[in-house]
């Protein structure tokens, strides 16, 4: 709930019905963007219209958006989400792939835990619901959404799914539960648990027997994408190298017009996001963030893309081929001729 529409569109923001309507910058029809050297500009795809397109993966480097005109969709109050379990990739793949063409389905998405476990929901909108669950409460929407069958949320509460359970790392824990029951919808989100996370770090720096992070486990919060064809490879590589400790991998197609500048992928085919987002077992003799290396060089040797919010380590040779590089660098030198801002390597990637 704390990820701003200005974040969404300079980062990449997606959604489970971005197979439809591509990612956030895609539904973006102006910005009003705050200039390095204090200039505002008002860019579309006719004014500044390289700005406009350089906006999208940028991370705030090439200016500041004040304002953005966007497009809105229609919805209906309820949203109907039907789960079936597959137990091969290729058939999971293919039955995501044929529901990604069925105009009657309005968000899809799936939840992967293992090679034969592997969950796709498809969703409708619906002005009257069927089963209706609320994502507060003692509801693990993520556990109760691995399971085949048919409920309901407002579309409110399915927009926001996964945030009272900062999508499946929360723990399974006695006072963890206690709070999911007791809690306000006011402290279970995303922003409040990062917040806490903080404050538990500090606090065992300085408090020996407060306990702190797990040593065996490593943090992979990641979102990949590669093209239509590889989709099953990445998902049977992740399963065959990656330990996810009974957590699952959520993945979901998605299509885009292909005009971002520093996010170049084929403009209306498909890819396969696929996004990491808890802890997974740290390999034994392998240095810190081999998970994210191994899985990264994965998906950029079929192709692929990674988002950049994550953690991303990447000699700027490489950065640069695989992130459209040169044209980035044309956009930089027009609208911050005078680098007050660092690079979207720097931002991105030199901190690592």
């Amino acid at each position: 709930k704390h990820i701003t529409i200005g974040g969404a569109i300079v980062g990449i923001g997606i959604e489970t019905n971005s197979f439809r309507k591509g990612f956030v910058h895609d539904n973006v029809l102006e910005a009003e963007v705050l200039l390095p050297d204090g200039e505002v500009v008002t860019c579309n795809a006719h004014q500044h219209a390289a700005l406009f397109h350089g906006l999208p993966n940028s991370y705030g480097t090439l200016g500041y958006i004040l304002r953005a005109t966007i497009k809105l969709h229609a919805v209906k109050p309820y949203a109907i989400l039907t789960t079936k379990r597959y137990t091969t990739v290729p058939t999971f793949i293919a039955a995501m792939g044929k529901a990604a063409k069925n105009t009657a389905i309005d968000y899809l998405e799936s939840l992967a835990y293992a090679k034969d476990e592997l969950y796709l929901t498809t969703i409708q909108h619906s002005d009257h619901p069927q089963n209706l669950i609320s994502i507060y409460g003692s509801t693990i929407f993520y556990k109760r959404i691995s399971r085949p069958g048919t409920l309901s949320l407002t579309t409110r509460d399915y927009l926001f799914r996964y945030d009272p359970e900062w999508f499946w790392a929360m723990p399974d824990s006695g006072i963890f539960k206690l709070f999911r029951r007791l809690a306000p919808p006011s402290l279970r989100n995303s922003s409040f648990y990062a917040r806490y996370a903080n404050f538990q770090g500090r606090l065992a720096a300085r408090l020996p027997f407060i306990p702190g992070e797990n040593p065996s486990m490593e943090l992979l919060i990641q979102d990949w994408e590669v093209p239509w064809k590889h989709a099953a490879d990445l998902l049977a590589y992740a399963f065959d190298n990656l330990d996810l400790a009974g957590r699952p991998l959520m993945s979901a197609p998605v299509k885009t017009p292909g005009l971002a500048t520093s996010y170049p992928m084929q403009k209306n085919q498909f890819y396969l996001n696929l996004g990491s987002y808890s802890y997974v077992k740290k390999q034994p003799g392998k240095p810190t963030y081999h998970n994210t290396k191994m899985m990264d060089a994965f998906t950029f040797a079929h192709a692929g893309l990674k988002m950049l919010y994550s953690t991303t380590m990447l000699p700027e040779a490489d950065f640069n081929r695989i992130y459209n590089g040169p044209s980035y660098k044309k956009v930089k030198a027009k609208y911050d001729p005078q680098q007050l801002l660092p690079t979207l390597y720097e931002k991105t990637v030199k901190a690592y």
